[in-house]
């Protein structure tokens, strides 16, 4: 499966496949946190805040960009930082082991409400597009000046010239 297909995958909710991207993904956005961190329990605390980010909004990722520079500006917003490799070598800094198994936990954890966050986000979206449909539909059929609510073209008639006096008189001062 590559790795389209399971960021397709785990937007349905697959947590197996976002395993796999964070087994492909952490080392990388790991060392870029310590570059700029600088403390490992830091690093630590920032690398699992943005793949829990990545969780909570895979199913927003824009498909045009790559998911490793969506990792990297989820990690600029974690860290207040730009997260790039200042010519280091970090290379020699591996994540520690229980970081990925800290991942997961809180995924599993926080998946109930979160799933049923995204669950309700979804359909207010869908309800709303609905009911947009259901009004315009609505206008098109009731509202607005289509071909059976066109404004009658019948002549008005001009008053005549008694009843513009009666207006004028009754219009007088003193009447």
């Amino acid at each position: 499966m590559d790795e389209m297909q399971r960021i397709r995958q785990a937007a349905k909710g697959d947590k197996h496949a976002f395993a796999e991207l964070i087994s492909e993904h952490l080392p990388a956005v790991y060392r870029g946190i310590l570059s700029v961190d600088g403390d490992p329990d830091l690093a630590f605390d920032h690398t699992r805040e943005v793949f829990l980010r990545a969780w909570h909004g895979i199913s927003l990722f824009p498909c045009d960009e790559s998911f490793s520079q969506w990792l990297t500006e989820l990690s600029s917003d974690v860290t207040d930082h730009a997260v790039k490799l200042n010519g280091q070598d970090m290379d020699s800094h591996e994540p520690p082991s229980r970081l990925k198994e800290a991942i997961l936990t809180r995924i599993e954890r926080e998946d109930g409400p979160a799933a049923w966050r995204e669950s309700f986000r979804r359909f207010r979206f869908t309800l709303i597009a609905l009911l947009l449909a259901g009004i315009l539909l609505l206008m098109s059929r009731f509202g607005g000046c289509g071909e059976g609510n066109k404004p009658s073209k019948q002549p008005q008639s001009t008053p005549s010239v008694s009843q513009v006096h009666q207006v004028d008189a009754a219009l007088k001062p003193g009447n």
